[in-house]
């Protein structure tokens, strides 16, 4: 008897150890393949630039196509860093830490976009395909949780990316100086940015720099609020230097409202925050007065939302306007903004198939695209099908308006719905650990994981409706990033404790 429970002990024992090499194992390729995702999605624009730059045709190099090897990559790294992820919670034996209701609005909003797929007539892989695009930025969050790193092993990636983000913009200062030999010198072809006198840095268009220096802004604010140095003015101010370079309008105002957000979040820390707000302010006003024709340009776009407003898209029998650009200024109106015609064309859209949409992976991104060149003549979007207005790409710049349109109102609220789960438990950690504007006490410990993350939903929500973000190679894996570290680290283990004694609490200022 005692030789049988020996036996059964030992055999426990070592499955225990074996479980716990598979855990260690597991852990330390889940943290290597978070590091590659993030670094990856941060060159990648460059290294298509460079791979495609002596391709015979811009495209293929000794016959390989170049977006496709670069995207096969990066979607097999997401898939390996899931399989790792889920190897090193089962080791772990940590299921049962996956069952919140946040995981449970992502189960939710899977089971959504695959029956809004299926009834609204893609195939099956398009539509996995397309919910590998709009979901795979949670493969990462999910992997930080597994992972669940402490702030020593966390503190090194955050960083690397804030060195790459860093590099990105002492790139998009030389860019600004020297113009389009600064541009060619890095192996980009294509010079519409640098003739627009729009900084891009590493990267393949100016408005994804300036998606991530707006993060990065916000995390210099929200990470450094109660001890903001001089030190942290200058790395503000040099990324807002970065910001107004790139000339990006929707991350200049999602970081403004970005800051706004934070003061509702921590309170009193006024002045630090205006201040915030006022070199945001000037230093993109000042970078936009010396560089040639940006207030023109601005002064255009917001003609063409009036105009668009005045003639809307459908509206243009009787109006002389050129249908390759839809220039209208034969009637004395100025060109109409084209995001502003895309969003009319879609909430008749909407209206026409409210509730599931038109189908995952058929409208207007990536996935469309690839699937179906010519996705915009699609007779279930109109006689014509789905009036480009001249537009020059093949997708239509926003994530919301795809959203809407291939999953409906039942898609886009779970998406929505699980957006908000995400952020929840760090707006509650910040509400509970506000000062008391009486005694100067805290409440309760803080992460300033905590302030960034609702922000940097707030921020990609907003860029989200100007631009394919959320769904994008690149923003996704950084945002979602910033969120896992706010949910394994902001449970008052931060790397800035509050002080015990309230004579010690800096100054609010």
């Amino acid at each position: 008897m005692t030789t049988t429970a020996s036996s059964i002990q030992a055999a426990l024992n070592g499955r225990g150890a074996a479980l716990s090499g598979l855990a260690r194992m597991s852990g330390w390729v889940t943290y290597a393949l978070i590091v590659v995702l993030l670094v990856e999605a941060l060159f990648e624009g460059w290294l298509r630039a460079l791979l495609a730059h002596g391709a015979v045709d811009g495209t293929t190099v000794a016959g390989l196509d170049v977006a496709s090897w670069v995207k096969a990559v990066r979607n097999g790294g997401y898939l390996a860093l899931g399989v790792s992820s889920l190897i090193h919670v089962v080791a772990k034996r940590q299921l049962h830490l996956f069952l919140k209701p946040v995981d449970v609005a992502f189960v939710l909003l899977a089971v959504v976009l695959l029956v809004a797929g299926l009834a609204g007539g893609s195939s099956v892989v398009l539509t996995l395909h397309g919910m590998f695009v709009y979901l795979r930025g949670a493969i990462l969050f999910y992997a930080v949780r597994a992972l669940a790193p402490d702030w020593s092993r966390a503190r090194p990636v955050v960083w690397l990316v804030g060195a790459i983000v860093a590099l990105n913009v002492a790139i998009a200062v030389i860019q600004g100086l020297l113009g389009a030999p600064a541009y060619t010198a890095l192996g980009f072809t294509d010079l519409t940015w640098a003739n627009a006198h729009r900084a891009q840095g590493l990267l393949s268009h100016p408005n994804h720099l300036g998606h991530i220096v707006g993060l990065s802004m916000l995390g210099v604010v929200a990470w450094n609020l109660r001890h903001m140095r001089f030190r942290w003015w200058i790395l503000f101010g040099f990324l807002a230097l970065g910001l107004a370079l790139a000339q990006s309008r929707e991350s200049s105002v999602a970081v403004l409202v970005g800051i706004v957000a934070i003061a509702f979040l921590q309170s009193g820390y006024f002045r630090k925050l205006v201040g915030a707000l006022v070199v945001t302010i000037v230093v993109t006003g000042l970078v936009w007065t010396v560089q040639p024709g940006s207030w023109r340009e601005l002064t255009l776009k917001i003609g063409g939302v009036i105009s668009a407003v005045q003639v809307p898209s459908g509206a243009e029998s009787g109006q002389s306007c050129d249908p390759a650009t839809q220039d209208c200024t034969a009637t004395g109106l100025p060109r109409r903004a084209t995001r502003v015609l895309f969003y009319q064309q879609g909430l008749r859209l909407w209206l026409g198939s409210p509730l599931l949409g038109y189908g995952v992976g058929q409208f207007g991104g990536g996935v469309a695209s690839q699937h179906n060149p010519d996705w915009n003549l699609n007779p279930r979007f109109g006689p014509e099908g789905f009036n480009l207005h001249g537009f020059q790409g093949t997708q239509v710049d926003s994530f919301w308006l795809h959203l809407v349109v291939e999953t409906g109102a039942i898609g886009t609220a779970a998406y929505v719905l699980w957006i908000a789960l995400l952020g929840f438990p760090s707006v509650r950690r910040s509400w509970r650990a506000r000062y008391d504007r009486n005694s100067g006490a805290v409440t309760a410990a803080d992460h300033p994981g905590d302030r960034w993350a609702p922000v940097a939903i707030l921020f990609g929500g907003v860029v989200a409706g100007f631009s394919p973000a959320l769904e994008d190679p690149l923003f996704p894996p950084l945002l979602f990033g910033i969120l896992g570290l706010a949910w394994t680290l902001g449970r008052g283990s931060a790397p800035e404790q509050a002080p015990d004694d309230p004579a010690a609490i800096p100054s609010r200022a």
